[in-house]
């Protein structure tokens, strides 16, 4: 019965052939042909086609082709229907069949959501999946595609589904859409994404061109179908229903001949015999048409070529849009860091780079290890915009060090006969000032000390300043080059220059930048909101430590510059309730948090050296209204202030104010209040010491070895010669015996390379125990054998002590604000419960009612008012709360909340009151808390300042009327005013607005910063008052001095220059 329908099937297709045959040789002049299929006279269907090779697409001859149309147009010719196909992209013919501009789309996944608009087909042609491919191997679970970049066609229906399935399991991911499915094999190939999702049919066609994996993950299991805009062309579903029926019904029909052709289908084609008689006939009569033809085919022949080129015209015309679609895109990394990539320039910028930027961007999928001709480099950031501010909410918003170095030596473009080494050098971009201050600063992050007069300046005799220096040549490779031979740099302002390759670059705002390329632009704003800091990389958690020991060491970092799931080498010293830090590395000031200690709590620092890693969290030290010790030897400290000056662009006398240096003897026990250490010379490429400290409890004694950074043996060696520029042997051998000096706890920087030591040097040191560390690894099963490991948050216990610290720290903080008060009195108060607070606690709010009145004595609290936008960190030593037993009855709403694990004394009102009254002290407190509570709501002042400091600050406060109108020369008197009420404008020597400033806006730091600037005036917009302060000591509150800092550079630097 099969048999005999199609014999009379292909009789009426011989008849139809044979009219055709006619109505061609009557009328080949006015015969007109496009990319359609054409039957007899009849119905004429609009067919959306786009690329989804091998279901339909348009080849290079620019013939629509493909399964789906193979069975449309038999359909179609036994309908006698006139096909035009209208190509476009998937999204285009979505919305051109939902307004009627076609008639019919091929290829459609059938879902719920789109049969509320179409009408489909209720035969399925073809069931397919959506395939993940990817450019890494391991990554062969969905749950592996956390945090990972997934190409996808936009408005595909297994782009869609994949983002339903990733949004199920609730964890982040980016999307990047593009416009063809051999766009997303080509996105994942090149690495700009990590994974991509096209139909599994077209990956059996397609991926072996392209150098992808095909993951296990697969998902969305579909049904392909015909569909028409809902309420339309019913027939013309139901005559393909039919169709399709029955070809499916019949084994040799042309359904499936034509999913072998295209599949590699399930079915073996059978072909029957009586076809032969039939093939025969046919060659018959394709001789008769050919002579009737050939006139017509050259007709025909010009039409097409016209045709053709306008096909590849419209391609390519598709294809540049789709491809400068995929330029200017900007991811956000991080806030303040932002990522621009514009591949078809192969420009991948940078934008923004705080401390630790580098760890970000690999947690992103932004920097990863790929492989070509047998050689293993990262991909990554090939320019840097810099930040227009240094600072940023009190932390560095420019440090590119680590960057640089990444594009250097891990991406290969410095080393010699390396594939990524084309002769293009790293790029620095951004504001004059910037650029110039961060070539500085990496010239000295590379070489510390330049020259042998540096190192004499220091103290160092010239014996040992020449052996230094020539071991400083071994690391640099015989010169000090200077920054412009291995980094390009470009100044930005206002009017666009080129970067490269056609992309141009202006500044359009403070901080905010504009790139153009080919037509387009895009926008990068590299401003912190307010509140908002440069996050650490990888997740703290809280901890509560013991700080009551008489020697122990806090675990504080293991890691290295480039491991991203962990702080850098460091540790700390708990010493008889003394805080100690072992150099301060990016994030330092969220480490100390998590483990619940408050910047103020830290007594000083002890420096290694300046590289980044160890150097770059120093502006977090400041962060307190008392200036910290530093201690260093004063090469190393030389060293640290050259950076830091050069950095921040400022004199070196001014690291002084904001550090209480303490210069260590080299190679010799110094007393620290009790605590010994002594500075060991390690080689390194900056100026760089090991430290060994030193306890005493009685007859015990025990030492902690901090060695960090060292070199490996194997490189000491092969510095030993008898030229002139080598270094004598015994002087290598008498640093390795102090490498390998014994102490009760030692914890080694085994990083391996020509800077860093190796953990096989130490296989037979007698030390009691060894933590290795400055790694971006696990420990190989070698290393386990030599030493241990220390989780963040660890301590080593040297010699416990059970020492009441916290009684000792109340009774000094009410002292300093008491000063004159017998110490029997402020004794008697202190004699109240300590209350331990979480994380996270809310501590009080300002409508609570308390029976107490709280003081910090350990951890972090914030001073919160959302409405008015302050978020405040207190310092310890600040009172909390709990003041309306004073009178003092608070209008605003404000909440004290733990930041950190804190403790905090709780003193009852009734001492206190009795306290204050006995002293004639009442109304004096009260006078203070009233301005100390306004000073808190300030910005400059509210932040890591204790009661007692305020309090001084307090009393120079002077009181003055500001009507509105009034004009203030800011230069006329040597102070700081701040806005008690009202509204003031700031304006410029040219009379330009520069800031309005509400209730506790401060100005007036270029009288301490810039004496000799003039010409600045504050007008009152709306009637107010003001608070002129005189305070003298002002410049010496280190945190307060760096907010003035932060303030005139945004303020009055940015605009001068």
């Amino acid at each position: 019965m099969a048999n005999g329908m199609t014999q009379k099937r292909c009789g009426m297709r011989l008849n139809r052939l044979l009219i055709l045959f006619v109505i061609f040789s009557v009328s080949v002049g006015g015969a007109c042909f496009v990319i359609q299929a054409r039957a007899e006279d009849g119905r004429s269907i609009r067919v959306g086609v786009y690329q989804n090779p091998p279901g339909v697409f348009l080849d290079a001859e620019g013939e629509i082709r493909g399964f789906y149309i193979d069975l449309l147009k038999d359909s179609a010719q036994e309908q006698g229907w006139s096909l035009r196909f209208v190509p476009g992209k998937w999204e285009d013919n979505l919305r051109r069949l939902e307004n009627g501009s076609i008639d019919l789309l091929t290829a459609v996944a059938y879902t719920e959501a789109l049969d509320h608009k179409f009408d489909f087909t209720k035969q399925t042609i073809f069931s397919n999946w959506g395939q993940v491919y990817t450019n890494d191997r391991q990554i062969d679970s969905i749950l592996l595609l956390k945090n990972r970049l997934i190409a996808g066609v936009k408005g595909d229906v297994y782009t869609i589904g994949l983002e339903k399935l990733l949004k199920a399991f609730d964890f982040p991911y980016e999307m990047l859409y593009v416009g063809s499915y051999e766009d997303v094999l080509t996105q994942v190939e090149n690495e700009y994404a990590d994974a991509g999702i096209i139909p599994r049919s077209t990956g059996m066609v397609i991926d072996h061109n392209f150098d992808v994996f095909k993951s296990p993950v697969n998902c969305c299991p579909v049904e392909i179908r015909y569909a028409v805009k809902g309420g339309t062309h019913a027939d013309v579903l139901a005559a393909l229903d039919t169709h399709l029926q029955k070809l499916k019904g019949d084994e040799t029909s042309l359904y499936y001949t034509a999913l072998n052709q295209w599949f590699g289908g399930v079915k073996r084609p059978v072909f029957p015999r009586w076809l032969l008689g039939l093939l025969a006939a046919g060659l018959g009569v394709v001789v008769l048409l050919f002579i009737g033809n050939l006139v017509l085919r050259r007709q025909v022949k010009a039409r097409t070529v016209a045709l053709e080129k306008e096909i590849v015209v419209r391609q390519q015309a598709e294809a540049d849009l789709r491809d400068a679609m995929h330029n200017l895109r900007t991811i956000q990394v991080a806030p303040g860091v932002i990522w621009m990539q514009i591949p078809e320039a192969r420009l991948f910028i940078l934008c923004g780079c705080p401390g630790e930027v580098v760890k970000h961007l690999m947690h992103r999928g932004l920097i990863q290890r790929t492989t070509c001709d047998g050689v293993t480099w990262e991909t990554g950031p090939n320019v840097v915009l810099l930040s227009d501010l240094l600072i940023q909410n009190g932390g560095f918003a420019n440090l590119s060090e680590f960057p640089i170095l990444q594009m250097l030596y891990r991406q290969g473009m410095m080393l010699p006969n390396h594939p990524n080494n084309t002769g293009v050098k790293p790029m620095l971009i951004g504001t004059e000032s910037q650029v110039r201050a961060q070539l500085h600063y990496i010239h000295r992050g590379n070489y510390g000390l330049l020259n042998k007069e540096e190192l004499l300046a220091t103290g160092v005799d010239a014996t040992t300043a020449d052996m230094m220096m020539k071991i400083k040549m071994k690391f640099a490779f015989g010169a000090i080059r200077e920054p412009s031979e291995i980094v390009d740099s470009l100044f930005v302002d206002t009017k666009p220059v080129e970067i490269r390759n056609g992309v141009s670059v202006a500044r359009i705002a403070l901080n905010t930048y504009r790139f153009y390329y080919r037509g387009d632009s895009a926008d990068v704003d590299l401003n912190l909101p307010a509140g908002a800091v440069y996050e650490p990389p990888y997740p703290l958690g809280q901890h509560r430590i013991p700080r009551h020991h008489n020697f122990a060491i806090l675990h504080t970092g293991q890691g290295d510059g480039w491991d991203r799931n962990r702080p850098s080498m460091s540790s700390v010293i708990l010493y008889h309730g003394l805080i100690y830090l072992i150099d301060a590395g990016p994030g330092v000031l969220q480490v100390l948090t998590s483990l619940g200690i408050d910047i103020s709590e830290v007594e000083g620092i002890f420096h290694t050296h300046a590289h980044d890693d160890h150097f770059a969290g120093l502006p977090a030290l400041i962060r307190s209204d008392r200036r910290m010790r530093y201690y260093a030897t004063p090469m190393v400290r030389s060293s640290v202030v050259k950076k830091f000056s050069a950095l921040m662009s400022l004199d070196e006398g001014q690291f002084y104010q904001f550090f209480d240096v303490c210069d260590l003897r080299s190679e010799q026990w110094n007393d620290c209040d009790g605590l010994l250490v002594k500075p060991c010379f390690s080689p390194h490429p900056v100026e760089n010491t090991m430290f060994l400290f030193k306890a005493r409890e009685g007859d015990e004694e025990k030492t902690y070895g901090h060695w960090a950074d060292l070199s490996s043996f194997k490189v000491l060696d092969g510095m030993v010669g008898g030229g002139e520029q080598d270094i004598p042997a015994e002087v290598m051998e008498g640093i390795k015996r102090t490498y390998l000096e014994v102490a009760n706890l030692k914890k080694l920087d085994i990083g391996g390379g020509m800077i860093h030591g190796v953990a096989e040097d130490f296989r037979c040191d007698r030390s009691g125990r060894l933590i290795l560390a400055h790694i971006d690894r696990k420990l190989t099963p070698e290393e386990m054998e030599i030493g241990s490991e220390a989780a963040f948050g660890a301590v080593d216990i040297l010699i416990p002590g059970e020492k009441k610290i916290l009684m000792d720290k109340a009774f000094g903080f009410l002292k300093a604000f008491f000063p004159h008060i017998a110490d029997e009195e402020i004794m008697a108060l202190v004699q109240a419960p300590m209350v331990h607070y979480n994380a996270g606690t809310i501590i009080h709010r300002a409508q609570d009612h308390s029976d107490h009145m709280g003081m910090v004595l350990s951890g972090t609290v914030a001073h919160l008012e959302a409405q008015n936008g302050i978020i405040n960190h207190l310092s310890i030593g600040s009172f909390l709360g709990g003041t309306e037993f004073l009178g003092l009855e608070s209008e605003d709403s404000w909440t004290l909340r733990s930041i950190s694990d804190c403790m905090v004394i709780s003193l009852s009102n009734e001492k206190v009151l009795g306290f204050l009254e006995r002293n004639h002290l009442k109304q004096d407190f009260i006078d203070a808390m009233r301005k100390i509570r306004f000073l808190r709501k300030t910005r400059l002042l509210g932040e890591a300042t204790t009661s007692f400091t305020l309090d001084r600050i307090a009393r120079t406060l002077s009181p003055m009327a500001f009507e509105a109108g009034e004009v203030l020369s800011i230069s006329d008197h040597h102070c700081l005013w701040m806005v008690r009420s009202g509204r003031v404008a700031l304006l410029g020597d040219d009379g330009q607005l520069v800031e309005e400033l509400g209730v506790g806006g401060v100005f007036g730091e270029q009288n301490f910063l810039n004496p000799s600037m003039r010409g600045c005036t504050a007008r009152a917009v709306k009637t107010g008052s003001l608070f002129q302060m005189a305070y003298e000591g002002l410049i010496n509150i280190p945190i307060v001095h760096w907010k003035m800092l932060e303030l005139y550079d945004k303020r009055w630097r940015f605009k001068q220059q």
